[in-house]
């Protein structure tokens, strides 16, 4: 379970992604991967209209990267180089 710093929320203004997503929340959490602080996202993509969000996670340090459906918590994109830069 990864551990919450510090979290960011969007309150009336939503900023748009590069793609045809809105981001709702941002919130800074440990990396499950290395451990260094890492940033999740919120984020509910337009075409979507069953309330269904996409959480994010991405972490610089080792390159961890993972989309899943905060409906049914199906991963729909992951990646992890293995690499830890220093």
């Amino acid at each position: 379970m990864s551990t919450v710093i510090s979290t960011k929320s969007d309150s009336g203004t939503q900023t748009k992604c590069p793609s045809t997503a809105t981001v709702k929340t941002i919130q800074t959490v440990r990396c499950p991967m290395c451990g260094s602080p890492a940033e999740r996202s919120l984020r509910r993509d337009r075409q979507t209209s069953s309330g269904e969000y996409s959480i994010q996670t991405a972490c610089p340090t080792c390159d961890y990267f993972m989309v899943m459906s905060s409906l049914t918590g199906k991963v729909l994109e992951a990646h992890f180089s293995g690499q830890i830069s220093a």
